[in-house]
């Protein structure tokens, strides 16, 4: 019986503020270098952990060769990460006073290593009185 490998994630972020709630979700596209790092892993070498979380103001479409976003204007470390049976779920909490903007990309770091990005179909505005949430689920 031959079982194929694949990893396949999904983004959810919400903004929470004086205005409500606002929730997106996406699927992630893994790039080419993370890839490599499971595959430097497997093949008994070590690696960086998932480690960082960034977002930015590109647009264009998500790329296997993507080695970072297009346009990064806040980077931060993980908050929490839950392991559980075929699954990683990274979590980032983004507090009011850290950063405002509008964004449209988001990507997933081991180290500086860019793991995972998506490009919204919509893009997200935080402004400064409204926290982020973002959690990023790996499933294989």
């Amino acid at each position: 019986m031959n079982e194929n490998f694949t990893i396949n994630g999904r983004v959810t972020i919400i903004v929470i503020g004086p205005r409500g709630c606002r929730r997106y979700v996406k699927n992630n596209l893994v790039v080419d270098a993370g890839k490599n790092l499971v595959r430097d892993l497997l093949n008994g070498g070590s690696g960086n952990a998932i480690s960082r979380i960034a977002l930015g103001t590109g647009t264009t479409a998500a790329s296997a060769s993507d080695t970072g976003l297009e346009s990064q204007s806040f980077i931060k470390n993980i908050t929490q990460k839950v392991i559980s049976t075929k699954q990683i779920l990274s979590k980032l909490f983004v507090t009011t006073s850290e950063i405002s903007g509008t964004f449209n990309e988001a990507g997933l770091f081991a180290s500086t290593t860019l793991f995972s990005r998506v490009v919204l179909d919509v893009a997200i505005v935080k402004a400064s009185d409204e926290s982020l949430y973002l959690e990023w689920e790996l499933n294989f």
